[in-house]
């Protein structure tokens, strides 16, 4: 397999902490926000930092988020998702996939 590019990886912030998030990846880094306002309406639960043309990181703030825990809490509706979505095997193809794109 040689895998070409990263479509998108998920990161998991505290809640309070979106503008230290958006000062470092925009003001910072300088990477282009998209969804913001929407994640601010409360239109959308995410917004994204565009990597480049293909690649995107999907930020989800989370009142939740313990780094014990990977970032969220175990008892939160999204992590309780991701548990039951971690055992098939499908989800460790993708995540297998994921880690050799990671690594080229």
């Amino acid at each position: 397999m040689e895998p070409s590019h990263l479509d998108h990886a998920n990161l998991t912030i505290p809640a309070d902490r979106v503008d230290d998030a958006v000062a470092f990846y925009r003001d910072a880094l300088g990477f282009d926000l998209e969804d913001l306002d929407a994640y601010r309406a409360g239109d959308r639960p995410i917004f994204s930092i565009r990597l480049s043309a293909t690649s995107l990181i999907h930020v989800r703030p989370s009142e939740e988020f313990d780094p014990r825990r990977g970032g969220t809490s175990t008892t939160s509706p999204s992590s309780s998702r991701s548990r039951s979505t971690r055992s098939s095997g499908s989800y460790r193809k993708q995540a297998s996939i994921s880690n050799a794109r990671l690594a080229t």
